[in-house]
């Protein structure tokens, strides 16, 4: 009876072991899961701060002044920087300064525009510059140009100017002056944007006019805008106009109906100076006192100095290949890198441009696929002086570069979607 009931006993000992044993082994699976989702969390959340984050430069990295006004990048993918002290160049390693000193007409900088040759155009306070990488050639009060708030550059290459007397045409000869005599609003125009079909938009602190080269049509609050000072405009690629207002948000205008988005909708603020658009149609907004904004047609997504932004005060924006978006500021430059994947530039895309032989003494072809026909080809030396320009309408092209000095060339596809470089070697 006793070893029986000792026997019973261990039995039951036995069992109970077994469910503590099994107890604990549930107990240290559980831990291990949650262990496991707070790790997947922190690496979900690490990948995504990799995926999206700032980067902040200042006068003390090499910026002519923590002030900037404009941001351009031309055709060999320098970026320009136009300051309260000068205008910056900035290749992706060093930083160049040119001020007064250097050729520049003023060091006031409030604009700046690209065009196919590679020129950088520079608005100031008393004038225009353009610089090719060699020449400063300056226009101003003599040419009636002064305090050049904005410029576009449209597909012939003619230059507009924005101005606080008006609108200046610039062909390369003469100057065309357009006033408020002449259709304009409003004769201080702080934002110019060109359509497809040519037809220009212009905003000013009284409305905006669109000009297709001879009609002017001018809309206020009284058409649908939400406010008449209209200091930024973007076109989107369905046309839709997008205006940015100084205190009454952000009005969208697809032609016929006009809509309006401000701090109630989620936008970070509604004192708008600066626009951008991406290849997704995604609005970027710069706001005068409070920072950036992201809008996917449905919801706002906010960028603040918590997040990583140098300064609240944003005065313009530049896109670069679809995933970086650069930030003037005017306490510096920050460079938020996007989760953006539809970057055009990635190695699929460079392998459908080819360039043989490579070094060369006498010609050189270039082939291209299908996708990059149309794009405009541009070779520079490495001052930036352009030596030959083309449009591409063919899969093959030769290049005669027998006259070329000895040294590095830089062929640049200019593409819808962005600008392709590759070196040659002349010998």
């Amino acid at each position: 009876m006793g070893n029986g009931g000792v026997f019973a006993q261990t039995i039951v000992m036995g069992k109970f072991e077994k469910k503590k044993k099994n107890d604990i082994l549930k107990l240290k699976y559980f831990e291990s899961m949650k262990r496991l989702t707070i790790y997947l969390l922190i690496l979900l959340s690490t990948c995504n701060s990799f995926s999206q984050t700032f980067t902040n430069y200042t006068k003390t990295d090499g910026l002519g002044a923590d002030g900037i006004n404009a941001i351009s990048q031309d055709l060999l993918g320098n970026l320009w920087f136009g300051t309260i002290n000068g205008v910056t160049k900035f290749d992706g390693t060093s930083w160049t300064n040119y001020t007064t000193d250097n050729g520049l007409v003023d060091n006031l900088i409030y604009s700046l525009a690209s065009d196919k040759n590679g020129a950088i155009w520079i608005g100031t306070n008393t004038g225009v510059s353009m610089f090719d990488g060699t020449t400063w050639i300056n226009y101003g009060i003599k040419d009636g140009i002064n305090y050049v708030n904005s410029i576009a550059i449209d597909s012939d290459d003619n230059k507009w100017f924005g101005t606080t007397s008006g609108v200046v045409k610039f062909d390369g000869k003469t100057m065309q002056h357009y006033r408020m005599t002449d259709g304009l609003i409003h004769n201080s125009v702080l934002a110019i944007a060109i359509e497809k079909n040519g037809t220009k938009w212009f905003g000013t602190p009284k409305g905006v006019s669109c000009f297709d080269g001879t009609k002017w049509t001018n809309y206020t609050t009284m058409d649908g805008l939400a406010a008449d000072y209209v200091g930024a405009i973007k076109i989107d690629s369905k046309g839709n106009k997008w205006f940015g207002t100084l205190g009454k948000g952000l009005t969208k205008f697809d032609g016929s109906t006009w809509k309006t988005y401000t701090m109630s909708n989620g936008m970070i603020g509604d004192y708008i100076w600066t626009l951008a658009i991406d290849k997704q149609d995604k609005i970027w907004i710069g706001c005068s006192n409070s920072g950036l904004s992201k809008f996917d047609g449905s919801k706002f997504e906010n960028y603040t100095t918590k997040s990583g932004l140098i300064s609240p005060y944003v005065h313009d924006l530049l896109i670069q290949n679809n995933s970086i978006i650069w930030v003037g500021t005017y306490g510096g430059l920050s460079k938020l890198t996007t989760n953006n994947t539809n970057n055009l530039i990635d190695n699929n895309f460079i392998d459908n441009f080819t360039l043989y032989p490579n070094p060369t003494k006498n010609k050189i072809h270039l082939r291209i696929d299908n996708m990059l026909l149309s794009s405009e080809l541009t070779i520079h030396d490495l001052t930036g002086k352009l030596v030959h320009s083309e449009s591409l309408n063919k899969n093959e092209t030769e290049i005669n570069m027998s006259e070329y000095h000895v040294g590095t060339y830089i062929v640049s596809l200019r593409t819808p979607k962005g600008i392709l470089n590759k070196k040659v070697i002349k010998l």
